[in-house]
């Protein structure tokens, strides 16, 4: 936060910049004396509804909150990456924003390695951080439930006794695979592209990079019943709402659909969801 709030002061004051982009609200609390002293341009991407997120406590989701209002009303635009923030915003503080995505292109970058022996040939794949609102433990308990489908799941798990805990605890099933964080550029694209589907549980945030990452790999995915993954996957990937539709999904779907809903993700990615395209919208709305 203080990283932030020097960081603008030194675009506004320092090197006068025309234009400021503040990604995230963390550092919004600066933007009254900006506004008020210099005649910078605010633009601020919110990032998702940060203060709803169960991992903060009470005190840091009362300063996200306060930073969304300082962002909202002293900012010149706001852009929001998913078009239910996009409402909320609009709904809640009366002004117009404007909508832009994240590009997930850059995923297919990286060529395809040998991984890992000990990964089985046919697998789910889910892949965030280990954190409540994700449904992290949702997804692992519907897999410890059948043994007929396979599941890797790579996230941080030793970042906190949440995650501790669920490593501790379902590692000792046999179709569970728990994976360390993969940052390898190469290891990441081949664990993606040898998955037979993505389970997306993120229930918070809005537009969320990793799930737009894979819709470019054409494999279907399985998301979270809520209104952010809908927007982002135009209502044609399969929902979920708990360990046991999620089951459904797994012992019913055909390879039939899943091949038409591995397409259909990777023409959306394709029309929304390339740097290209995104980069040009951050460019129009500075000029």
């Amino acid at each position: 936060i203080a990283y932030d709030a020097v960081c603008l002061y030194k675009s506004a004051f320092v090197f006068k910049d025309d234009v400021i982009l503040l990604l995230g609200v963390s550092g919004a609390f600066s933007l009254p004396i900006i506004r008020f002293f210099t005649r910078s341009k605010i633009l601020v991407n919110i990032d998702g509804l940060e203060w709803k997120r169960e991992k903060w406590g009470l005190f840091a989701r009362m300063f996200l909150r306060y930073s969304e209002v300082m962002a909202c009303r002293f900012s010149h635009a706001v852009i929001c990456d998913n078009e239910e923030i996009l409402n909320y915003y609009e709904k809640k503080y009366k002004k117009k924003g404007f909508l832009i995505p994240y590009g997930g292109d850059h995923a297919l970058t990286g060529e395809n390695i040998f991984f890992s022996n000990t990964l089985p040939k046919f697998y789910n794949l889910a892949l965030c951080r280990i954190e409540p609102e994700n449904n992290v433990e949702l997804i692992l308990k519907a897999f410890s439930k059948t043994n007929k489908h396979n599941l890797v799941f790579v996230g941080n798990w030793n970042n906190s006794k949440f995650g501790k805990n669920l490593y501790q605890f379902y590692s000792r099933y046999e179709n569970i695979f728990l994976l360390d964080p993969i940052y390898d550029k190469d290891a990441l694209r081949t664990i993606r592209t040898n998955c037979i589907s993505y389970i997306h549980g993120h229930s918070a945030g809005g537009t969320n990079p990793a799930l737009v990452e894979m819709m470019f790999y054409a494999v279907p995915i399985f998301a979270f019943d809520c209104a952010f993954n809908r927007f982002s996957t135009n209502d044609k990937a399969v929902y979920f709402k708990n360990s046991e539709s999620l089951i459904t999904i797994l012992n019913n779907i055909s390879k039939n659909e899943s091949l038409n809903i591995g397409n259909s993700m990777v023409l959306i990615a394709k029309e929304k969801y390339t740097w290209t395209s995104v980069g040009d919208l951050y460019f129009s709305l500075i000029k």
